[in-house]
């Protein structure tokens, strides 16, 4: 197979994609270093049910409130910020979720338009877990693929 039709193939295949994907959104937990790790209470509404990341399918014009559980593992308290932020693709073609002021203007949707954090900083007591709520509002349209991002958990020690 020479280089030409390869190219061909893998555009081919790129565009094909996106069509066999069905219209979910999907919203994964970020990793957090070990003192305050995040758990997902995955939903009733999941993709697949195995996953430990939000991997949801919510129909247009609905809203739900998702939970997250952020561990305090420390003998010290800390606040813990709560950031949505969308996927974007490093230089490598990895996906990452660190960079919450990226908007890749060929989306129709981002997470951003749909989902909202009611209580940015949590007190955490140490030794102890708190809830975090995410809030989801889908647009009244159908979307045609897969809204991608990651929920970031930083903390400050008090």
């Amino acid at each position: 197979m020479n280089i030409e039709r390869t190219k061909a193939w893998l555009r081919v295949a790129a565009l094909a994609l996106p069509a066999a994907i069905p219209v979910l959104p999907a919203i994964a937990s970020a990793e957090s270093p070990s003192g305050f790790p995040p758990k997902a209470l995955i939903p009733e509404n999941p993709v697949d049910k195995r996953q430990s990341y939000f991997d949801l399918r919510i129909d247009p014009g609905r809203k739900q409130t998702i939970q997250g559980q952020v561990f305090n593992a420390e003998d010290r308290a800390i606040e813990a910020s709560i950031a949505v932020n969308p996927a974007s693709t490093a230089n490598n073609g990895l996906i990452i979720y660190s960079q919450a002021d990226v908007r890749d203007e060929s989306m129709a949707v981002s997470i951003l338009d749909i989902a909202t954090v009611p209580s940015p900083r949590v007190h955490i007591a140490p030794n102890s877990s708190a809830l975090v709520d995410i809030e989801l509002s889908m647009p009244d349209q159908p979307i045609c693929g897969v809204v991608l991002g990651g929920i970031v958990v930083t903390a400050d020690y008090a």
